[in-house]
């Protein structure tokens, strides 16, 4: 493998960043970050889980 094959795998990041332009990606490896019963810092509004959802494959979205 040569430096141009290098180059090539690299993933650059945008040179602007538009925070409402993008897609929700599916993520069950790395996602969640924290299970909602752990988290003491959560109110009520933004738990799921505590509000009924019955799974938790909501969370793997990033």
């Amino acid at each position: 493998m040569n430096e141009e094959d290098d180059m090539e795998e690299i993933e650059l990041p945008p040179k602007v960043c538009d925070l409402f332009n993008g897609d929700w990606v599916f993520n069950p490896v790395s996602h969640p970050l924290y299970k909602e019963d752990q988290c003491e810092f959560l109110t009520t509004q933004v738990t799921c889980m505590r509000n009924g959802r019955r799974n938790s494959m909501c969370q793997h979205w990033r």
